[in-house]
């Protein structure tokens, strides 16, 4: 891999703003079948993944898919990475979202509330929101092709689990196999050093 094109662009600096791009996308994986278990009897997942360290910022799953429902992980997301959530605490961060009918009208109104970008993704480009669909996908793999929820309130007491099991253990290749929170705690390292 000496000389590729991943490594020439490498910098040696960090931008104070290395969380500036988040990625929310909708995936609806517990609605279907797997064998002849049903995962859930109806379920949407919201997700806001940061598109630098691959890190899950916020998870929600609820009976209900609507734009107030879709804003509950973006505020878990706000919360975590600037200590709450309050009028513009979060400028300069560009939220990625899909074209879905959720990420209009209030949806729109509460990001610039809280400072945030908007930026949506290409119609039918998954690749423009690459992080989140690699996330959804291991989601989908580890645990919800594989466990029966009853209940959304139980669903999500498992995605809470699994949000915390991937953000600390779950290696990333284009990390140099580190975890999610140890590239942010590193990048957080530079900042502060900086």
């Amino acid at each position: 891999r000496h000389g590729s094109i991943g490594q020439r662009q490498k910098r040696s600096t960090v931008s104070p703003r290395w969380f500036a791009t988040w990625i929310s996308k909708t995936a609806r994986p517990v609605a279907g079948r797997s064998g002849r278990r049903a995962f859930c009897r109806r379920a949407t997942i919201f997700v806001v993944v940061d598109h630098c360290t691959s890190e899950c910022l916020g998870l929600h799953a609820t009976a209900r898919g609507n734009r107030f429902e879709a804003l509950e992980p973006v505020h878990q997301a706000v919360t975590e990475v600037f200590g709450g959530v309050d009028e513009k605490i979060a400028a300069g961060v560009l939220l990625r979202h899909d074209h879905g009918s959720v990420y209009t009208s209030e949806f729109q109104r509460e990001i610039r509330f809280l400072g945030l970008e908007s930026s949506s993704a290409f119609v039918r480009a998954p690749e423009g929101n690459g992080c989140a669909e690699r996330f959804i996908r291991t989601l989908k793999e580890q645990l919800l092709w594989l466990r029966f929820f009853p209940a959304v309130a139980e669903l999500n007491a498992a995605l809470a689990d699994f949000r915390g099991r991937y953000n600390h253990r779950w290696r990333l290749e284009r990390h140099d196999y580190r975890a999610p929170a140890e590239v942010r705690a590193a990048f957080m390292a530079l900042e502060t050093a900086a």
